[in-house]
């Protein structure tokens, strides 16, 4: 296993990130009838994994660096080859 590593995403990155999070509630009772909608929790998943096939590492394994900011975490990196 690869040692931690610290990671600085995009300003991009993290808004695709936060934009994944949102809770499509409000919007979809506005709608009589709203197509199905994927959980906030499942799309932040996903977006993580995006990032993570992006930029090389294990999505699971990503932390927060206290103190440095949102755009600031470490994981582990992931060789080409691996699985996520």
């Amino acid at each position: 296993m690869s040692p931690r590593r610290e990671y600085e995403m995009s300003q991009a990155d993290l808004d695709v990130l936060l934009e994944a999070h949102k809770s499509p509630y409000l919007i979809s009772r506005l709608v009589a009838y709203p197509p199905p909608v994927t959980a906030p929790s499942k799309r932040t998943v996903a977006a993580w994994s995006s990032l993570g096939r992006k930029m090389g590492f294990d999505s699971e394994s990503a932390l927060t660096v206290p103190g440095k900011g949102l755009r600031f975490f470490t994981a582990q990196p992931v060789h080409i080859g691996e699985s996520q």
